[in-house]
């Protein structure tokens, strides 16, 4: 995990920020902070084996956590503390038993932001959790806020535990809770999604096996997306609430394949499941995102996406397209 402390640039404030998790959303994140924060920052041992040590991880996170916050109050400044939880080790496919570990972890940062809220009652404290929309609503058309969450999956219902346990967080922790649609992006660290695996397959010219049909309606939303309105949750504070972020443009997994395809400049292998086990459609009102939600328009974050991978990959990317 990533501990940052820092003022930042819009507020003059001083922040201590806990970021677990450094995968697609978790990177963009890091990065969007580095932007809004003269910081300094730590990388900390958060290990995820099923025997890691939690308890011992977290509390020596909370002694870091302290000594940042107090070397603040030294100098006359009120501290912020944000605990950011992006991690996870399971998918769509994944099965209930492999969630035990990130239940495990979750408690324990859960314990953690509690005994920091009691050790630092002069701070104010936010817990952000992202959860998953396409876990929660899976199959569902036409999502708005008032939707109620049906989890399909063993994922989504980790995913709708988690958001009640972090509601019953103490009254003195604010709460935010992020329910992004289909995230798409690259980050060398983080899950391979659609896009990213389309164009990496197309670099290498290999086949791209969907799990999905042509016509499977999602709605793709940015990382860089959804990390600068966390950004901006950290700095500019809020009350507690949970956000349904998304595109609000229906889009076919066939519409995914041609943006990548124009971006790549040649035609792509792919095979589409005949007995697709993720082909359910989901999608979202435009009306129920919040407004300062800025979503990248779908044909320059899949460019983004690829021109990410091919320099990750080969180098610079082709001009063009």
């Amino acid at each position: 995990m990533i501990l940052a402390s820092g003022r930042a640039h819009a507020t003059g404030r001083h922040h201590v920020i806990a970021l677990f998790g450094l995968g697609l959303i978790g990177s963009a994140l890091q990065h969007e902070l580095r932007q809004r924060l003269i910081a300094a920052n730590d990388l900390l041992p958060f290990g995820w084996g099923p025997a890691a040590p939690f308890a011992l991880q977290s509390a020596a996170i909370e002694h870091a956590v302290a000594r940042q916050a107090t070397n603040l109050d030294i100098a006359g400044q009120q501290s912020l503390f944000d605990c950011v939880w992006c991690a996870g080790v399971g998918g769509f496919a994944t099965p209930a038993e492999a969630f035990e570990t990130e239940r495990r972890a979750f408690g324990a940062v859960l314990d953690f932001a509690r005994r920091l809220a009691t050790r630092l009652p002069d701070s104010e404290h936010t817990f952000h959790l992202l959860s998953s929309a396409g876990g929660l609503f899976e199959g569902r058309r036409h999502v708005s806020g008032s939707t109620r969450p049906e989890p399909l999956r063993p994922y989504g219902r980790i995913k709708l535990e988690q958001e009640a346990l972090t509601r019953d967080l103490p009254g003195r922790i604010n709460t935010q809770i992020y329910r992004p649609t289909s995230v798409y992006g690259f980050a060398p660290r983080g899950r391979t999604g659609l896009v990213a695996a389309l164009a990496g397959d197309a670099i290498r010219r290999r086949t791209t096996r969907i799990f999905g049909n042509p016509n499977t309606i999602r709605d793709y939303v940015f990382a860089d997306d959804i990390a600068r309105f966390i950004a901006d949750a950290v700095v500019y504070r809020a009350p507690s609430a949970t956000h349904l972020l998304a595109s609000g443009k229906p889009t076919s997994v066939l519409e995914v394949v041609r943006h990548v395809e124009a971006r790549m400049q040649r035609s792509l292998y792919v095979q589409f499941d005949t007995t697709p086990s993720n082909a359910r459609d989901m999608s979202v009102e435009p009306g129920s995102l919040p407004p300062s939600l800025r979503a990248t328009p779908l044909q320059i974050g899949i460019a983004t996406t690829a021109d990410r991978v091919m320099r990750h990959m080969t180098g610079p990317a082709p001009s063009g397209g």
